[in-house]
C-alpha cells in the first residue's frame, strides 16, 4: 500500500485553498453590501434618526491585523515548544 506523498498531496492543497479563496471571494461582497445597505445602528442620546454601519476595510489595516495576528502566534507557541522539545517522548505523548 502506498503513502500519500508530497505529489499527491500538494495539488490537493493548492484545490482546496483555490476553493477557500473562491468561496470567501463569493461571500464576502454580497456580505459586505447587505451590511452596508441594511445595518442601521440605533440612533444616539438626544437624536432621532440613526445611521448606517459602515465599514472600511483598507489593505494596509487588513495586513497589519495579520501579521499582528500571526507574530503574536509564533511568539505564543515557542514556549510550549521548547518546553515539549525538553520532554522525553513517551512523556511528551501523554500530554496530546
Amino acid at each position: 500500500m502506498k503513502s500519500a506523498g508530497v505529489s499527491v498531496l500538494a495539488p490537493t492543497i493548492a484545490l482546496l485553498t483555490m476553493l477557500l479563496v473562491a468561496t470567501s471571494r463569493a461571500w464576502g461582497s454580497p456580505v459586505r453590501w447587505a451590511t452596508y445597505v441594511f445595518a442601521m445602528l440605533p440612533p444616539p442620546p438626544g437624536y432621532t434618526v440613526g445611521y448606517r454601519l459602515q465599514i472600511l476595510l483598507q489593505p494596509p489595516v487588513l495586513m497589519a491585523a495579520f501579521l499582528i495576528s500571526v507574530i503574536t502566534s509564533t511568539l505564543s507557541s515557542i514556549l510550549p515548544a521548547f518546553k515539549a522539545s525538553r520532554l522525553k517522548i513517551v512523556d511528551a505523548l501523554g500530554h496530546i
